[in-house]
């Protein structure tokens, strides 16, 4: 997984934080002043630092809930329960962190998936939305412009 610029940022600065709050450590140390007031403020670089890998963490757990979703969904996609746990896991993607391409093929193709059977059981306006997510993360993907235009026809018709 990649880091975005902000993280990038606020593990540098609090790198450079840490180094500057141990030199005065040091120095308040040698120059026998208190050192209470500044070993508190070490917790801010901490924060800075830990911040980006607490994201990574939380990014690594939904990467595991998507694709554990995914394969309920591949089973039954006509099961409601799968299909919004599905699509409540899916909401919560954060692109800019996909770095990995496979990971939105897979979440494009479930999207699709639940479509099929949502327009099999007649939800076509559920379907329509899951064709949308799917067309968002694969826009040139030719099956699911297929689909959409099968899904306009029979809306068209009805």
């Amino acid at each position: 997984m990649k880091m975005l610029q902000y993280e990038i940022v606020l593990t540098v600065l609090g790198s450079l934080l840490f180094i500057v709050l141990v030199v005065l450590l040091i120095y308040s140390v040698v120059k026998k002043a208190p050192i209470g007031p500044l070993a508190t403020l070490f917790v801010v670089p901490i924060i800075m630092v830990g911040f980006p890998q607490i994201q990574m963490i939380k990014f690594d757990n939904w990467e595991v809930e998507m694709n554990n979703a995914a394969q309920a969904v591949a089973k039954n996609p006509a099961d409601p329960a799968a299909q919004k746990a599905f699509e409540n896991v899916a909401g919560q993607v954060d692109r800019s962190r996909v770095s990995d391409q496979a990971v939105l093929d897979t979440i494009a193709a479930t999207h699709l998936k639940i479509a099929q059977a949502q327009i099999s059981a007649g939800q076509t306006d559920r379907a329509r939305i899951n064709i949308e997510s799917a067309m968002r993360l694969q826009p040139q993907n030719l099956a699911i412009r297929k689909i959409q235009q099968e899904l306009i026809t029979t809306q068209q018709a009805h």
